[in-house]
């Protein structure tokens, strides 16, 4: 059997193997769906399988939090550098200051590491978005 769903409402369909390339009509909208062949099953199936390591959902609040921790430190590392700068801490006022130029850096790979994790969930929901709505 051929499992898919409808593009438009996205109700579960199934025909036989025979079927791939031919139109059937989804029982619930009526719109016509074109049976998928079986390499475009497969490629769903990897799909699918490469969204079962990612993290859930609910963990995108987390990563939100995350970035904003980077970007708060960052702050806090650069007012702090220059506060001891202006006090004339020359050494520990640049330290803080490089730390803040690092935190920058690492809030930038963090979030293209989002970006991508989030592209790889939306693929493996068959491009629905995040939470395969």
């Amino acid at each position: 059997m051929i499992n898919y769903a409808c593009s438009k409402c996205r109700t579960a369909m199934a025909s036989p193997d025979g079927a791939a390339g031919q139109v059937n009509k989804c029982p619930a909208c009526g719109q016509g769906i074109t049976v998928p062949p079986a390499a475009a099953r497969k490629r769903r199936a990897a799909h699918r399988s490469l969204g079962k390591h990612l993290p859930a959902t609910s963990t995108e609040g987390l990563l939100n939090f995350v970035g904003a921790i980077f970007a708060v430190l960052a702050f806090v590392s650069f007012i702090a550098g220059a506060v001891l700068l202006i006090n004339d801490q020359f050494e520990r006022g640049v330290i803080l200051f490089f730390c803040g130029i690092a935190l920058i850096g690492a809030a930038i790979l963090y979030s293209a590491f989002r970006h991508v994790l989030l592209y790889l969930r939306t693929i493996a929901n068959g491009g629905r978005g995040p939470a395969g709505e």
